[in-house]
C-alpha cells in the first residue's frame, strides 16, 4: 500500500472526455543520489494518475535508480561541470546543445505538459529544451542554496520549491515556497515505527554519500575500534560509494577487530535505517531528511568536495534545527569523534529528545504539498492524441 498521499486529477478526465489520456511530467536530474530520488518519490506519489518520465545523464546512476523503480527514462548526453579543469567544462559546454536537441525531441513525443528540475548539470539540457518549447519548469532545491543548474535557471522557473534547509536570498523572483523533501514510501514507513534507545550491542551506519567519501573510507576503522573499547561488539554498516573497492575498507575493520558490512551502495538505503543506532554522514540534504524521518541520531561532516561547499550551509542549518552535532574534515580527530558518538549513547533520554527533534523536522506531507503545486501545471491543455511511451534505456 503507497504510504504517498495521492492528487485526484478528475476534473482533467471530466475536461478530455473518453480520449483522455494521463498528464504527463518529466523529472529531470542526475548524477548523485540526492538529485534522483526525490523524482522517484514524486512519481510514487501521483501514480497511477500521472505518467512520469525522468530524464538525465545516459551514462548516470540515474539510468539504473530510476529504471529499478520501474520508471520510464530517457537520457542525454550530460557532463560534469562543478570542479571540472578547463578541458573537462569545454566538452561539458560541447555536449549542450545536441542534448538540448534531442530532449526537444523526447518531451515532444512524450506529451509533457511540465518539467520539474530537481538540479545538477543532468538536468540542465532538459530543462531549457522545455523552456524552450514553452512549457512550464518547476525547480526543486533541497540545499540550502541553489546549484548552479538552478542559479542558470531561475530566470526561466515558474516556480522555485525547496526544502526546510533552503535560507538564501535570492535577487529575482519566484519566491520560494517551503514543501520540504519528497520521500519514497519506503523511507515514509519508518517515520510511522517507534525507535528506543539501544538497549545492548551499538550498530552504526556510516553514509558517505552516493558517490563515497575517501575520507570516511580511511578514518571510520579507527574510530570504530575507539568507540568498541566504550561499547564492546559494535558493529557497521559502512557505505563506501558507488564506484569504490570495497576490499580495502573491509579489510581495515577486520584489522581492528571491529564487525563490518561494507557496501559500494545500498538501495534502498531504508534497510539499513530498520536495525542501526547511530549514523554518521556527509551532509546531503536528502540524506539528512532520510535520516530525520526514521529519527536517528546523527554525526554531520560535510563533504569537502561538494559543489560550492554546500554541504557546510547544508550541516550547519540542520544542526540548528535538530540539535545533530556536525565536525568539519579539518577539525576531525579520531579519538574525538569516538567519543562524540560514545556521548550520544551515554544519555538514554537525550538520545530520545534528538530523536524526537529529528521527527519534528521531518514533514511527512512533502510530496503531497508539491503535487498541489505542480496540479495546474498538471492541467494545461495538450493534445488527446496518446502521446509516444518513452523509450528506457
Amino acid at each position: 500500500m503507497s504510504l504517498a498521499p495521492k492528487i485526484e486529477l478528475c476534473s482533467y478526465h471530466k475536461l478530455l472526455g473518453k480520449a483522455a489520456v494521463r498528464p504527463s511530467l518529466i523529472i529531470a536530474g542526475g548524477y548523485s543520489a540526492g538529485h534522483i530520488t526525490p523524482g522517484i518519490a514524486l512519481s510514487e506519489a501521483f501514480s497511477p494518475q500521472v505518467n512520469c518520465i525522468f530524464m538525465g545523464a545516459r551514462d548516470g546512476m540515474e539510468a539504473s535508480l530510476v529504471v529499478q523503480a520501474g520508471l520510464p527514462f530517457i537520457g542525454v548526453h550530460a557532463l560534469p561541470w562543478a570542479g571540472r579543469r578547463a578541458s573537462a567544462r569545454a566538452a561539458s559546454l560541447a555536449t549542450l546543445l545536441p542534448a538540448i536537441l534531442c530532449a526537444r525531441r523526447e518531451i515532444k513525443k512524450s506529451g509533457a505538459t511540465a518539467l520539474i528540475s530537481l538540479g545538477s548539470f543532468a538536468a540542465l539540457a532538459p530543462s531549457l529544451a522545455a523552456v524552450s518549447l514553452g512549457l512550464p519548469v518547476i525547480l526543486y532545491e533541497s540545499n540550502t542554496t541553489l546549484g548552479l543548474a538552478h542559479r542558470v535557471l531561475l530566470p526561466f522557473a515558474k516556480t522555485l520549491l525547496t526544502s526546510r534547509l533552503f535560507h538564501q536570498a535570492l535577487p529575482r523572483r519566484p519566491a520560494p515556497v517551503t514543501v520540504g523533501v519528497p520521500l519514497r514510501n519506503d523511507i515514509l514507513a519508518l517515520a510511522h515505527r517507534s525507535v528506543e534507545f539501544p538497549p545492548g550491542a551499538v550498530r552504526v551506519l556510516v553514509l558517505g554519500g552516493s558517490l563515497g567519501n575517501p575520507f570516511f573510507n580511511r578514518r571510520m576503522p579507527d574510530v570504530m575500534r575507539r568507540l568498541a573499547l566504550i561499547h564492546p561488539g559494535v558493529s557497521v554498516i559502512h557505505q563506501c560509494g558507488i564506484a569504490i573497492d570495497p576490499t580495502p575498507i573491509i579489510r581495515a575493520y577486520a584489522d581492528v577487530g571491529v564487525s563490518a558490512s561494507v557496501e559500494t551502495y545500498r538501495n534502498p538505503i531504508s534497510t539499513a535505517f530498520e536495525s542501526i543506532h547511530l549514523v554518521v554522514t556527509t551532509a546531503g540534504a536528502i540524506t539528512l531528511h532520510e535520516i530525520a524521518a526514521a529519527g536517528i541520531p546523527a554525526l554531520i561532516m560535510p563533504l569537502e568536495g561538494a559543489a560550492a561547499r554546500h554541504q557546510h550551509d547544508n550541516a550547519f542549518t540542520f544542526t540548528a534545527l535538530t540539535g545533530c552535532p556536525h565536525i568539519s574534515e579539518d577539525t576531525w580527530d579520531d579519538e574525538q569523534v569516538s567519543g562524540t558518538l560514545a556521548g550520544l549513547l551515554a544519555d538514554p533520554a537525550a538520545w530520545q529528545a534528538c530523536s524526537h527533534r529529528l521527527r519534528r523536522f521531518f514533514s511527512p506531507d512533502s510530496a503531497s504539498r508539491t503535487l498541489q503545486i505542480l496540479r495546474p501545471f498538471l492541467l494545461s491543455p495538450c493534445s488527446s492524441e496518446t502521446p509516444s511511451p518513452a523509450p528506457s534505456q
